[in-house]
């Protein structure tokens, strides 16, 4: 029977693929179960924030309040639809 050879190159690239996949799968799994809990308490009506959460919470309002501001000064607003995406 015909056995391929496999270089050690090959082997390597193979491990460092597996740790692509595996650490792929890590993020995946935290952005959905712990990281999303984080994120919807952040962006919740929730009292149960942490002082991070909050600053977070507190800027990205400060943020949201000054990009409205300039729409509303460029008066091209009317008629449009604005997406916070975060």
């Amino acid at each position: 029977a015909f056995v391929p050879s496999v270089s050690s190159a090959s082997r390597s690239s193979s491990r460092a693929f597996m740790s692509t996949v595996d650490d792929k799968t890590e993020v995946r799994e935290y952005f959905n179960n712990e990281g999303f809990s984080r994120w919807n308490k952040i962006y919740s009506e929730s009292d149960d924030v942490n002082s991070v959460q909050l600053d977070i919470r507190n800027g990205h309002d400060q943020t949201i309040a000054k990009i409205l501001r300039w729409i509303e000064a460029d008066g091209d607003i009317k008629g449009k639809t604005v997406c916070d995406c975060g």
